[in-house]
């Protein structure tokens, strides 16, 4: 008489959209590769499964455009700081007492200053136009003024700030553009339902009507549950961890 393998435990409630969306998508490829009928599971069940596991994909990507928004927050503030010190340290130098840096920062601001407020410009149109300013200041002339300021290396920070600051802004766009703004909640409800349906049916099968197919997916389940708490237990720790740190 064979053993009757039972499917181990697993809180899905207790996972973040992250690690849901991923546990779920595995257990998809598990019963694509077994076939609906080789595990006697209900095929629109599993159509709806599938249909809410692509929902929760999008909202996971939209989650991540949200960091994208705080990362932009992060390069906005840099690039305005280096901007307010280029505007201020240039001005400042126009009345230097040595006269080559003085006739060197009269030049640069001379470029600089019909840029003068590019830092309070809309996010898009900042970038654009400090992509302008640089070009400007990189040109041979200015650029040798630059080296005798001692600035060169700030202007080549400012270039790099900027293609960052930019690449966020288009990253996000991207995001929002594909994924809509959805609450995981319900669909996460749904699914807990409907992955309870398919996993417990397949087990009940396993059990009734043996097969290489219904042990294999039983398997793999189980096995995916068990890395799952895994994970989840080493995040958890790690959080703790960290929160201990800050005290």
């Amino acid at each position: 008489m064979s053993t009757i393998v039972k499917l181990s435990d697993l809180s899905l409630t207790k996972l973040n959209n992250a690690e849901f969306t991923y546990f779920a998508g595995q257990v998809i490829s598990y019963i694509d590769a077994a076939t609906v009928e080789a595990l006697h599971v209900d095929a629109a069940t599993f159509a709806g499964f599938k249909g809410n596991h692509g929902k929760l994909v999008d909202i996971v990507d939209q989650s991540r455009a949200a960091e994208e928004t705080a990362k932009i927050g992060e390069a906005d503030k840099q690039e305005d700081d280096l901007l307010s010190f280029l505007f201020a340290t240039v001005k400042g130098a126009c009345s230097h007492p040595i006269a080559a840096k003085r006739e060197a920062a009269q030049a640069v601001y001379a470029v600089m200053k019909p840029y003068t407020g590019v830092q309070s410009l809309p996010q898009r149109q900042q970038v654009q136009t400090v992509d302008g300013l640089v070009l400007d200041l990189e040109k041979e002339a200015t650029a040798a003024h630059l080296t005798t300021l001692g600035l060169a290396s700030e202007v080549e920070t400012l270039k790099s700030l900027n293609a960052e600051y930019g690449s966020l802004i288009a990253s996000r766009a991207d995001s929002q553009q594909a994924n809509p703004v959805e609450s995981a909640k319900p669909i996460r409800k749904e699914m807990y339902g409907q992955y309870d349906e398919l996993v417990s049916t397949a087990w009940a099968f396993s059990v009734a009507t043996p097969s290489d197919a219904l042990s294999g997916f039983v398997a793999s389940v189980n096995k995916l549950i068990a890395d799952t708490n895994t994970a989840y237990n080493q995040r958890m720790a790690q959080r703790k961890k960290e929160e201990e740190g800050t005290e």
